[in-house]
């Protein structure tokens, strides 16, 4: 026969379990411990495995979160080590100004029982990172949110190269503009050079036509007795 695990995840609620699997069960103490050892390290290995930052909070009075554990991709993402993270508020963790939007989402997904998700961009050790956002509340019997589980899926890479493509977009862009302006300008050009020099074509042939001289012929017409010359 089993036992229930539902308060599992404080001191407290692992003596319970140690408590109701002796009484119960009549299952040796020390195989109970031995058993949520393994346990404890299976979920730990799996914890750590998960290549998304997964982190655990603990929801305090006066609106305070408070960091129980980070799996270690957190840390490697972050940059930040286990010292500077488990044990602190997430007002000692995570920077201005994301810091204000993160706090409102924790409360919004109190307030409404629900997973709520957002992208964030914040500047840690390891440089600025952006991610997809996700948290989840955990409430006790009494309805009330003891704890926060939340995940972060990277996309910091991806972000870049949408930053690069959009830069290189733009580039092109602008140099597509430059080759048209460019390209208008020389046609311009060519239109006014073509223009130069059909005029300076026009004006040498009136020069060269006016210095031409015809040869001038002789008619003799007889009138009368007399013999006039004409010109023509």
């Amino acid at each position: 026969m089993g036992f229930p695990l539902q308060r599992q995840g404080t001191p407290l609620g692992i003596w319970f379990v140690i408590v109701q699997a002796v009484l119960i069960n009549a299952i040796p103490v020390g195989q109970i411990i031995s058993r949520l050892r393994e346990s404890q390290r299976r979920l730990v290995s799996i914890y750590n495995t998960v290549e998304d930052v997964i982190f655990h909070l603990a929801v305090e009075p006066e609106g305070q979160f408070r960091i129980i554990s980070v799996n270690a991709a957190f840390l490697k993402v972050t940059g930040l080590s286990q010292e500077e993270v488990v044990g602190k508020t997430v007002n000692e963790v995570i920077p201005e100004p994301p810091l204000t939007m993160v706090l409102g989402k924790y409360r919004q997904s109190i307030e409404g029982k629900t997973t709520i998700r957002w992208e964030e961009t914040s500047d840690y050790p390891a440089g600025r990172l952006t991610g997809e956002v996700s948290v989840a509340p955990v409430f006790d019997d009494k309805g009330t949110c003891t704890h926060l589980v939340g995940s972060v899926h990277d996309i910091t890479e991806k972000k870049r190269a949408q930053e690069i493509e959009s830069r290189l977009t733009s580039d092109l862009k602008d140099s597509r503009d430059e080759i048209r302006a460019l390209a208008a300008s020389l046609m311009r050009a060519q239109e006014d050079e073509r223009g130069r020099v059909s005029l300076d074509i026009a004006l040498d042939s009136k020069i060269v036509v006016s210095r031409i001289q015809f040869p001038v012929k002789q008619h003799p017409v007889s009138i009368g007795s007399q013999k006039r010359v004409w010109r023509i």
